[in-house]
């Protein structure tokens, strides 16, 4: 992502007067209306419908870290640090191994790791 793509979905928000983050609610509706998108488009096989759903995921996400006042650059650079770290539950891994993957990836909870520092990437206003 670059300083291009945030200026366009800052100016993208603001065209639809949307400065303020969304509630609890308001966004829980708006991601569930787009998973839902995508699972109809899964289930057609519709990949063009499945890339569509997860691009309006992304860009609904990344602009609620900007209208929170965070820079989504950072923020993702951030979170892929912190996720880099971390090692797949040992009893999961050999399942794994045996079977293929099934279900969600589940982090070695043996291993304690701090939350990122998010305040970084505030925004200067």
């Amino acid at each position: 992502m670059n300083n291009k793509i945030t200026a366009q979905l800052s100016k993208w928000r603001s065209d639809r007067n949307m400065k303020e983050p969304l509630g609890p609610k308001e966004f829980e509706v708006a991601i569930e209306s787009e998973v839902d998108e995508y699972t109809t488009a899964w289930r057609k096989e519709d990949t063009n419908e499945q890339i569509d759903a997860i691009a309006d995921i992304t860009i609904f996400c990344l602009g609620e870290l900007l209208a929170m006042g965070y820079s989504p650059e950072l923020v993702l650079k951030k979170t892929i640090a912190h996720i880099s770290d971390r090692n797949q539950d040992p009893a999961q891994k050999l399942e794994w191994e045996r079977n293929g993957p099934s279900g969600k990836w589940a982090k070695d909870s043996s291993k304690i790791q701090d939350q990122p520092d998010y305040s970084v990437c505030k925004l200067s206003s």
